[in-house]
């Protein structure tokens, strides 16, 4: 089974590849920011994401929301990836 790792809070959770990265993340009660609801429109869920293997290419949509949000270079919107192999995740918050 694949796994994110999440080194900020030393913890490691299993991957559910049919859940966006937040909803993996909140099922572990791992906190995600968000004022959207996973709707991708806040920008507040971006992570660092470091994949095994390369995540599908952002929408357009979720390119928007990440140029609003003045992310950096390689954060995604947790709430819009999905993963299918191992991970780490980073973020501000944590």
């Amino acid at each position: 089974m694949a796994k994110i790792n999440i080194p900020q809070l030393n913890r490691v959770i299993d991957l559910d590849p049919s859940l966006s990265l937040m909803e993996n993340l909140l099922a572990h009660d791992i906190p995600v920011a968000s004022s959207c609801g996973g709707d991708g429109i806040c920008g507040k869920c971006r992570m660092m994401v470091f994949p095994t293997s390369p995540l599908e290419p952002a929408s357009e949509a979720e390119h928007t929301t990440l140029n609003k949000a003045n992310a950096h270079p390689g954060e995604r919107l947790s709430c819009q990836v999905y993963l299918d192999d191992n991970a780490m995740v980073e973020t501000t918050y944590w």
